[in-house]
């Protein structure tokens, strides 16, 4: 809820078009919702500069909406940005952004090595690493290793 936008547009974001605690309590106590995507100054895709993320509105969100708070647009922000997200009660990070680029990484490391003699399950293999080491990048930042909600 709010507008997360892209990498292209995230000079885009601002105070005006983020989140709104109010309207977004009364939306998820409407609709019966399991968890909630909020735009908190977070942006979809690889950023070009430093995110800038409101922790305060963040608070008042985690405050007045009992679902899962989650957040689209998580690859490549700070280790300290991550902590402060989950303190503030982000449940749920998406980073397709690094696990794709780190799946194309591979592949591509795999090309090289391979040249002629590429084959599918190597590649496949080198894809599927990719992504399981920038999860695993991941996890360990997130603190959530062996814990389940």
């Amino acid at each position: 809820m709010g507008y997360v936008g892209c990498y292209e547009c995230f000079k885009d974001i601002n105070e005006e078009n983020i989140i709104r605690p109010d309207i977004a309590a009364d939306f998820a106590h409407k609709t019966r919702i399991d968890a909630l995507a909020v735009a908190v100054g977070n942006s979809h895709g690889a950023y070009k500069g430093d995110a800038k993320l409101n922790f305060s509105m963040l608070n008042e969100l985690n405050t007045k909406i009992d679902v899962p708070l989650v957040m689209h647009g998580g690859s490549r922000l700070s280790r300290e940005d991550f902590r402060n997200s989950i303190q503030s009660g982000i449940s749920k990070i998406n980073i397709a952004t690094d696990m794709s680029s780190a799946a194309v990484e591979r592949l591509k490391e795999e090309f090289a090595k391979a040249s002629s003699s590429a084959n599918y399950v190597n590649l496949m293999a080198a894809v599927k690493k990719g992504v399981k080491d920038s999860v695993r990048r991941y996890m360990l930042n997130f603190d959530c290793i062996s814990k389940a909600i």
